[in-house]
Order: C-alpha cells, then structure tokens, then sequence
C-alpha cells in the first residue's frame, strides 16, 4: 500500500467512525461538543501519521504538489470530513452559523 493511500484510509476510517458513531451518540445536535471532538479526532489523525512518517523522507504528492505527511494528512482529512460534516449537519438540521 503506497503512503498516500494509508493516510488516505486512515483519515477515511476516522472520518466515518466518528460521523457514524462518536457525533450521534455523544453530541448530537451540541456544535460545541463537536467541535471539541472534532479537534481532538483531527489530532489523532496527525498524531497516527506523525507515528508512522516523522523522520522519514517520504514525499506524497497531493494534486501535483509535493508536500510531507503532516501537509497530506491534514488536507486530506479536511477534503474527507468536509462533506461529511454537511450531511450531518443537513440530517441533524444543525445551522453552524447563526444568522
């Protein structure tokens, strides 16, 4: 399995399992909450592909660029949880900004 496509499915696992599992059991509706969550399942992410890549010199290359693990990993996990996060929020009827 090429690094790209680790982090790729490690971000993905964590993505679902906390928009499957965590969100609904333990925040619902409370933006606050998942938010706190949310910061904290983004560090995980880094700190699993930080375990697996810190020191290496492997290049991932993300649409054209090349950038290390920590760049790949946060904007891949952005680019996966972002459609997730307005699923959930059209599901739950959550409006992240107040008018």
């Amino acid at each position: 399995m090429t690094p790209e496509l680790t982090l790729i499915s490690i971000n993905l696992i964590l993505v679902l399992v906390s928009y499957l599992y965590i969100y609904p059991k333990y925040c619902g509706r409370n933006v606050g909450r998942m938010m706190t969550y949310d910061l904290l399942l983004s560090a995980l992410a880094l700190v699993i592909a930080a375990n697996l890549f810190w020191g290496s010199q492997c290049a991932f290359h993300f649409f054209g660029w090349e950038v290390n693990w920590f760049w790949f990993s946060l904007m891949t996990y952005a680019i996966l949880e972002i459609p997730a996060a307005l699923i959930y929020a059209k599901i739950f009827d959550i409006e992240y900004l107040d008018d």
